[in-house]
């Protein structure tokens, strides 16, 4: 963490505001440059940071999300606002994209990993893959097909 650093600097309060203009997208990046801000970001501020992108000021089954009827029953099992938020940003990409997303990407914070993750819905397979790793299941018997490099 560089003296420069937003989190050395300026108060909570501030820091939190700022990052009230970033978009998901940038608070994903932020979360992997250092693991300062992969505290600040989803340690110590996660629902007061995530709960304001959904809509909601809680996590699911909290008053809020209970009295709303628009959410889908693949919204409703969020256990957090940040994975809430997650789905919610992966539904909008996936819906204004020419077609369905089937690939999702995860890099874990702090080098902890890359991992890549693909449906093929019409040959029913799931594929996961890593920097050391390969697995492919099928989706309807829940198998591992094949696992390993």
């Amino acid at each position: 963490m560089s003296a420069g650093d937003p989190i050395l600097r300026l108060p909570p309060e501030l820091t939190l505001r700022v990052l009230d203009f970033a978009p998901v997208s940038s608070l994903a990046n932020l979360t992997a440059v250092s693991q300062a801000w992969h505290n600040f970001i989803d340690v110590i501020h996660q629902e007061a940071i995530y709960s304001k992108r959904t809509g909601t000021t809680g996590p699911h089954g909290s008053e809020d999300m209970t009295k709303g009827s628009s959410y889908s029953q693949y919204l409703e099992s969020a256990e957090s606002s940040k994975s809430l938020c997650q789905r919610q940003a992966l539904l909008s990409r996936s819906w204004h994209s020419d077609r369905p997303m089937t690939t999702q990407t995860v890099l874990e914070p702090c080098g902890g990993g890359y991992f890549q993750f693909r449906a093929d819905f019409s040959r029913r397979f799931f594929i996961s893959t890593s920097e050391k790793d390969m697995e492919i299941r099928d989706i309807t018997l829940e198998l591992a097909l094949h696992t390993g490099r």
